[in-house]
């Protein structure tokens, strides 16, 4: 049933007076129709196709659903519906190819075998020094894949072509860059994943995701992936188990009105989430991936909720059954002004696997600055010391 969003104002009646003309009503009908055309036209056309086509998803939200014992209202203020065609339709993919090429597994310093990572990196447009950043501390063995929107009249820019041309390893997708849409952001990643990994177990033995203003130590991850999974090189049983790695998952609703994680009772009716795992980082396997995604077809899942990891590692996770979240330690991560004391002391090796920047640029290029550091002063044992 369509929506009329701007309905014709409805006309009192005026009574015939004797000084009341008939000249004087039919203006003042003109007037009004006349305002009306003008201020839908205004609005009409200064939205934009996309802004009018969220506008009516507004309008038109869906009815509450229930995915197990968790009750959530999963109302779409974004265009959920062109997700999958999003996912596979105008996409620009990486000219370099994660999985089959460009992954070095042997260093030429060590006879031990190097685990192959693809890292993906949801990252803003604007966040150049970034990716940059990445880019030059990321060891070879980690394929590095960032994934980007378009700008507000969905164009991808001459700035972002340019460092596509560049570098190869941008995945822009057919959608507006903006936090409210990082669920299709998650989805383009995962897609792409399967794409072009999930026939090549051998090429990739992990994925990790990373939002692009965190620290990574990424010599000390790959020393806990091999003491936790060191079945992975050997290509045993583990490359079957289905998990997700993080630091914490939370399960609590945000109903702080001025927090930018609000969720009120219409969208999501229950006190707590599905267990899941925080989006800015996780570690998991493509046979994990590809059992998370395929609870898309799922009737209770076919609305996606707005909270990308709740959705994806939360409710679809729990849709799965079968998909386990291991808990790194919480002292192997630290965030903000704790993550800057740490920088600013002394140190003789490299404590923790995570840290968060908050976006701070300054801070980010000064703990990669200080990791490489105490890599060329003591080696890799500086830097490769599991905190777990």
């Amino acid at each position: 049933m369509e929506v009329n969003l701007f309905p014709k104002p409805s006309l009192t009646v005026i009574k015939s007076r004797k000084n009341v003309s008939f000249e004087r009503a039919g203006f003042l009908l003109f007037a009004l129709i006349l305002s009306s055309i003008i201020v839908y036209g205004i609005l009409f056309f200064s939205l934009g196709h996309h802004r009018r086509h969220d506008l009516k998803r507004l309008l038109n939200r869906p009815k509450t659903r229930e995915m197990k014992d968790y009750k959530f209202a999963r109302k779409s203020f974004f265009p959920y519906e062109d997700m999958l065609y999003i996912a596979d339709h105008n996409v620009i993919e990486p000219w370099t190819e994660p999985c089959h090429s460009n992954l070095s597994s042997n260093s030429s310093s060590s006879s031990t075998p190097h685990m192959k990572f693809l890292l993906l990196i949801t990252s803003a447009r604007k966040n150049i020094l970034q990716r940059r950043l990445i880019r030059k501390y990321a060891p070879k063995n980690f394929k590095k894949v960032f994934v980007l929107g378009r700008n507000s009249k969905l164009k991808i820019g001459s700035n972002i072509h340019d460092e596509y041309d560049k570098h190869g390893d941008l995945i822009i997708g057919n959608f507006v860059d903006s936090y409210e849409n990082l669920t299709i952001k998650t989805e383009v990643a995962l897609t792409y994943t399967l794409k072009h990994c999930q026939q090549s177990f051998s090429s990739v033995d992990l994925i990790v995701k990373m939002d692009d203003d965190m620290v990574v130590n990424f010599h000390g991850l790959e020393e806990l992936a091999k003491k936790r999974y060191p079945g992975i090189l050997s290509k045993s049983k583990i490359k079957q188990e289905k998990f997700m790695s993080c630091f914490s998952y939370g399960n609590r609703v945000n109903r702080i009105s001025t927090n930018k994680h609000f969720i009120s009772l219409k969208e999501y009716s229950s006190k707590k989430y599905p267990d899941y795992c925080p989006g800015s980082f996780w570690m998991t396997s493509v046979e994990t991936i590809n059992r998370i995604m395929s609870m898309r077809s799922r009737p209770e899942a076919q609305i996606p909720f707005k909270m990308e990891d709740v959705y994806h590692f939360g409710m679809l996770r729990t849709l799965a059954g079968d998909v386990k979240i291991k808990r790194i330690h919480p002292k192997c991560v630290k965030y903000s002004r704790e993550f800057r004391k740490w920088i600013q002391s002394n140190h003789d090796n490299v404590d923790i696997l995570v840290g968060g920047t908050n976006g701070i640029q300054r801070l980010q290029q000064n703990a990669y600055t200080l990791m490489d550091k105490l890599r060329h002063k003591c080696g890799l044992k500086c830097v490769t010391s599991p905190c777990d």
